[in-house]
């Protein structure tokens, strides 16, 4: 349960610190407002990168209770990295992650764009 309470604690922190912080910062991809092609805020990115987290423990749980390799231990809460050990839940993980990756890259340069000097 360590591993479960660990992932919800920091999926909490960084949507909370990422919505507080930089919930009204905004990027614009383009040279100017008018022919803008992406704009990007803080809560956008806090609810995208909460989302992913947990769609990912959704779906790979899905997947390995629908193929059988979930529960490990019956009656027992599996761990995350059990749901990540077999296909489809290993792509499907990989994937996530590297997504992950660079929502989280967003997010620490939206907080470092919104702290004071």
């Amino acid at each position: 349960c360590f591993e479960w309470f660990n992932v919800g604690v920091c999926l909490w922190w960084s949507a909370r610190r990422v919505g507080k912080d930089c919930g009204s910062q905004i990027w614009v991809l383009g040279k100017n407002v008018p022919n803008q092609l992406w704009t990007l805020s803080g809560d956008v990115l806090a609810k995208a990168c909460g989302g992913l987290y947990l769609g990912t423990l959704a779906v790979t749980a899905a997947a390995g209770l629908h193929q059988g390799y979930l529960p490990v231990t019956p009656g027992q809460l599996w761990m995350i990295s059990d749901m990540w050990a077999d296909p489809p839940g290993n792509w499907i993980s990989r994937w996530s992650v590297v997504q992950g990756v660079h929502f989280g890259a967003l997010a620490h340069i939206a907080v470092y764009l919104a702290t004071p000097a």
